[in-house]
């Protein structure tokens, strides 16, 4: 009784062996991990603070309280949203 193994190349590229590969979201939350602290890194110039809050700070921190504190309130969000929106424009 014996047996007898073949390797054949045809059937390689017929059946081929593909690598392991890694998650795009694990790809995607590296990224982010890596943006948020090069952010942090830069942020005691007050560079991320001024691109997240656009304007004048202060008009734009108390138009989003607002805006938080009426979507806590139950107030939809599309509502809350555009009265954001608003009061950043109207004190603009």
């Amino acid at each position: 009784m014996s047996y007898r193994i073949e390797y054949n190349p045809e059937k390689n590229r017929q059946y081929p062996m593909q690598a392991a590969r890694k998650p795009k979201w694990l790809i995607a939350a590296l990224v982010v991990i890596v943006v948020l602290f090069m952010f942090q890194k830069i942020d005691r110039n007050h560079i991320l603070r001024s691109w997240l809050l656009p304007g004048d700070s202060d008009v734009t921190v108390s138009a989003f309280s607002s805006m938080v504190d009426g979507i806590r309130a139950g107030e939809p969000v599309k509502d809350a949203v555009t009265a954001f929106c608003l009061e950043i424009i109207h004190n603009e």
